[in-house]
């Protein structure tokens, strides 16, 4: 009917009449249609399942996710070492603000390693892989001491002896040689190496403190360094809101 009562077009009883459609909505993590209802995480729009997912890969990988922080932290405190020893020598000085360009390169790797995780466990790991990479550029001064060390130490000479070489009665007894024996090299072991090593690095990291109160500046500026590597990862929780219903409050009414 389109009966008119007063200049005004009167109300449709036979004919339901419709809301305008819900806009569909897709999960931005596994990109399939939502229909029931949703999360918002970071500012994207996920769904149930995607939600669920997340939650328990938060619980499930963290041993991974740290390994990963690690590795890739272990690499920019690598290369830092190389980039402040080369600057270093080219130079002939020490230039301390390099320690907080090392700082925030390793903490922004730990992060990025880590996911975005953060917490305690990342700023130190942060933290310590930062003050290797600033000390680890010491290791070839260290090293190069340690050598010449070694060459300016006399080699003790055999004692000689004054009495006369007594004749023995018995003939001497014929040594049995392997045909193609080798001589044996004598080679340190893994855990001498090991050992060495460490004690390199312990040298290497108390290099900055040799020179006592004259280089108050330069372990200050160590300090900044880390902590610019402490303060990127910090710990940030992600925000989970939800869930929303798809369908509006009353279009089914």
């Amino acid at each position: 009917m389109s009966d008119q009562i007063g200049g005004a077009p009167s109300l449709q009883f036979d004919r339901a009449e419709f809301t305008a459609p819900v806009a569909s909505l897709t999960c931005a993590a596994c990109a399939q249609p939502i229909v029931q209802s949703y999360y918002e995480a970071g500012g994207k729009t996920i769904c149930s399942t995607c939600r669920e997912l997340r939650s328990g890969a938060m619980e499930t990988r963290s041993t991974a996710r740290f390994l990963r922080a690690l590795a890739v932290g272990l690499a920019a405190a690598i290369a830092g070492s190389i980039v402040w020893w080369g600057v270093r020598k080219l130079t002939g000085y020490e230039i301390g603000l390099i320690s907080i360009g090392i700082g925030i390169a390793v903490g922004r790797a730990v992060r990025w390693g880590g996911r975005n995780r953060g917490g305690v466990a990342y700023q130190l790991l942060a933290v310590a892989l930062t003050y290797l990479s600033i000390t680890g550029n010491y290791v070839p001064d260290v090293i190069n001491e340690l050598r010449k060390s070694a060459e300016a130490t006399p080699v003790a000479s055999a004692p000689s002896s004054t009495e006369p070489i007594k004749a023995t009665a018995q003939p001497a007894k014929p040594i049995a040689v392997k045909a193609n024996a080798a001589p044996a090299a004598d080679f340190p072991g893994i855990g001498s190496l090991l050992i060495a090593f460490g004690a390199i690095l312990l040298l290497a990291a108390a290099t900055p403190f040799f020179a006592g109160a004259s280089n108050i500046i330069g372990i200050l500026i160590i300090g900044f360094g880390l902590w610019e590597a402490w303060k990127i990862n910090r710990r940030v929780d992600e925000v989970i809101n939800g869930p929303f219903s798809v369908t509006p409050a009353g279009a089914n009414g």
